[in-house]
């Protein structure tokens, strides 16, 4: 099984609802472990993918205020990986949509056959499959992420919080899955019962003493760990 996070941006409340409905059935259909997030505007999404990354972006090209086309605009500004695929009554905004390297377009009324296509062109080109996860349990239910959506994993006595774009605990055992995520160099323990994922720090204090995730959490760095997280941070700034 692999894991998609993806987006729903539509302004038309039947719309929307319709192609949440699609897109679970899809994943379902496929085996895929979803995280979906839904929008109704493009200016609730780009507030949202300031802290929070997405795999596939599904955008009504026609909303209200700000549309499709100018919301991915402005969305490329922050990422270039995800896939973007619009949707409209209309064909006629193709064109527009490949001057934001949209990946599809699904002419509405949207069928579940158009979002097992989309699904299905996108793993096959995409790498998701090959990143690295980790799975937790929890209420005999497995829970799978990606490397690359959690932000920071801390102890909690006999539990584990693991932040996405959510904060969810576990029991766990921490030292269990710290050895795991400090075997992938994108992985930092600051101090002890704190690991964070480097590619979502968003400043850091002058001194080294702590830094501030993207989410806006606040971490204190062991004065012993400060100049290897500074050479850490920088290495995995030069090798993106």
């Amino acid at each position: 099984m692999i894991s998609m996070s993806i987006a729903v941006i539509d302004d038309d409340e039947v719309d929307r609802t319709l192609l949440e409905t699609l897109i679970q059935k899809s994943a379902q259909t496929l085996d895929i472990n979803l995280n979906l997030s839904v929008f109704s505007d493009g200016q609730l999404f780009l507030e949202s993918a300031e802290s929070a990354k997405y795999d596939i972006v599904f955008m009504d090209i026609f909303m209200k205020g700000s549309d499709g086309i100018e919301t991915a605009k402005q969305y490329r500004n922050i990422n270039l990986q995800t896939f973007i695929v619009f949707l409209t009554a209309s064909p006629e905004h193709r064109q527009s949509a490949f001057s934001v390297h949209a990946f599809d377009y699904i002419e509405k009324p949207v069928r579940e056959s158009a979002i097992i296509r989309v699904l299905n062109d996108i793993k096959r080109v995409s790498p998701m499959d090959q990143q690295p996860t980790l799975t937790l349990t929890a209420h005999k239910q497995d829970f799978t992420f990606l490397y690359s959506d959690i932000q920071y994993v801390i102890s909690d006595s006999n539990y584990i919080k693991i932040y996405t774009k959510q904060e969810l605990r576990f029991r766990k055992n921490f030292s269990e899955t710290e050895g795991q995520l400090l075997q992938d160099s994108r992985f930092f323990a600051l101090n002890r019962g704190i690991i964070i994922n480097l590619d979502w720090v968003d400043s850091v204090d002058e001194d080294y003493s702590s830094c501030t995730m993207k989410s806006n959490i606040k971490f204190p760095i062991a004065r012993r760990k400060a100049a290897l997280f500074k050479n850490r941070l920088l290495e995995r700034h030069i090798s993106e």
